[in-house]
């Protein structure tokens, strides 16, 4: 089904799936910092099963409403969709909570039903880079499934398909030595990965949420660096002055033992890799993040909150 337009200036009434997730945080975040909300301000909105979680209650503090409603249920979200007359939404889908793929395709068709009959006039879906083409991962054929979905819906549509998470690599501790150590040993030291920071996904989600017009019907693949493990070693000394070390296991022994759908990640990322073209992002969105900023400004920000 072809869809209709999409509004032409920024939505009224924005919902951000996730809110209390890291990409729905992100995407909040860059809402409220962006330039066009100061000049037509738009009412923000976070969706959650329970609003008086203590999740929830940073958000409530910024004036953001949180509204009440179950992913996995299209009644329940209708109602929330009409009450608040939201126009606009930004989803993301979790495969690693309730049902996994499965549960992640059941969000994301409930979701989109729910704001098709809701009167929602817009969506930004984030996917995952190569969703149509690395469907042997599962997580990544639900998201494709997904995506598929919105386009049939009629519903105006923007997807960023972003690749790995920069915020896999903790700024300190255990889960930072344990994620130098898995990439490391499964990519070797020569096998080159896309990353893109979660910020950086909020930043880009939220130019596609307020500049419908611009945006509607593009598939964004979304990355700002890409390099291989020891690279990302001397991007993080040159950002935050510490070398990350890891341990070295044989690849050959580790992947047999993960869960499949890891696995199969692996193996992608081993054989094809995402395929984003950063320098055209980075002259689309300036500011996007590089593995040595981003490590520099994580480690910063975490400094900041434990002073």
């Amino acid at each position: 089904m072809p869809p209709s337009s999409a509004p032409s200036s920024p939505p009224a009434h924005i919902l951000v799936v996730g809110a209390t997730g890291k990409q729905g945080s992100a995407v909040l975040e860059a809402l409220e910092r962006h330039p066009a909300l100061q000049q037509r301000p738009s009412k923000l909105f976070a969706l959650t099963r329970n609003p008086d979680s203590p999740r929830a209650k940073p958000l409530k503090a910024r004036g953001i409403k949180v509204v009440q409603g179950d992913i996995f249920d299209t009644d329940s979200l209708v109602t929330a969709l009409r009450h608040n007359a939201i126009t606009a939404a930004f989803l993301v889908t979790d495969a690693f909570a309730k049902g996994g793929p499965d549960g992640e395709r059941q969000q994301g068709i409930a979701f989109i039903d729910a704001a098709k009959r809701g009167g929602v006039e817009y969506i930004v879906f984030s996917s995952v880079g190569c969703a149509d083409t690395a469907t042997q991962v599962p997580h990544f054929a639900s998201k494709n499934d997904i995506e598929h979905h919105l386009r049939d819906s009629g519903i105006p549509w923007a997807i960023l398909r972003p690749a790995a998470f920069m915020d896999n690599f903790p700024p300190s501790g255990i889960g930072r030595f344990l994620a130098f150590s898995l990439f490391g040993s499964l990519l070797g030291g020569r096998r080159k990965l896309q990353y893109v920071g979660v910020c950086d996904i909020g930043r880009v989600a939220a130019e596609c949420l307020l500049k419908p017009s611009e945006f509607q019907g593009q598939t964004i693949e979304l990355s700002g660096d890409e390099l291989t493990v020891p690279d990302i070693q001397k991007a993080w000394y040159r950002g935050t002055g510490t070398w990350p070390w890891k341990m070295w296991l044989p690849g050959s022994l580790l992947l047999p033992f993960m869960p499949y759908d890891f696995k199969m990640m692996f193996k992608f990322f081993i054989k094809d890799g995402y395929r984003a073209n950063i320098k055209n992002l980075r002259t689309r969105f300036p500011g996007l993040k590089d593995f040595e900023t981003w490590s520099r400004d994580e480690v910063a920000a975490k400094a900041k909150k434990q002073d």
